[in-house]
């Protein structure tokens, strides 16, 4: 073989292990590439999912406190409620009191009329039964004794 021909084929040869090297490389680098995109696209859906977690929280957050305002609200209803019934109550012991017509017993309450929303006669719903089963009915005269002895 000819010295030419050799050196051809070397130089050959190492121009296509250097290409290969080259291709190699740039596909070395791409894929890194890729790599990192699909990094920073998982690293936005993460902080997306981040900030939807956050304001769920804070809605929840939100509610949660509306519900305390609420749940207090009520009870200061109920404070309130319970404030004008014994104001009534003790309006109606203090009418009882200053009129010559109305007896009282040894406690000062009016056996005639107790005054009091609370209290059920079990007369009264003896009446408003009739309609009802007599089992309905018999729970609710026991009740009602319950109230009255409480």
């Amino acid at each position: 073989m000819d010295a030419p021909l050799i050196i051809a084929i070397i130089v050959a040869v190492l121009v296509v292990i250097v290409a290969l090297t080259w291709i190699a490389r740039r596909q070395k680098a791409a894929h890194l590439e890729e790599r990192r995109v699909r990094a920073a696209e998982t690293r936005d859906l993460a902080a997306m999912a981040s900030l939807d977690a956050d304001r769920q929280a804070a809605e929840a957050a939100e509610r949660a406190a509306r519900a305390e305002h609420e749940r207090l609200s009520a009870e200061q209803q109920q404070l309130e409620a319970d404030r004008q019934r014994q104001e009534a109550t003790d309006l109606h012991q203090q009418a009882d009191e200053l009129d010559p017509d109305v007896d009282l017993d040894a406690d000062g309450i009016n056996d005639a009329d107790s005054h009091d929303p609370t209290v059920v006669d079990p007369a009264d719903l003896k009446a408003k039964d009739l309609d009802r089963s007599d089992e309905q009915a018999e729970v609710d005269l026991r009740q009602a004794d319950r109230t009255q002895t409480s």
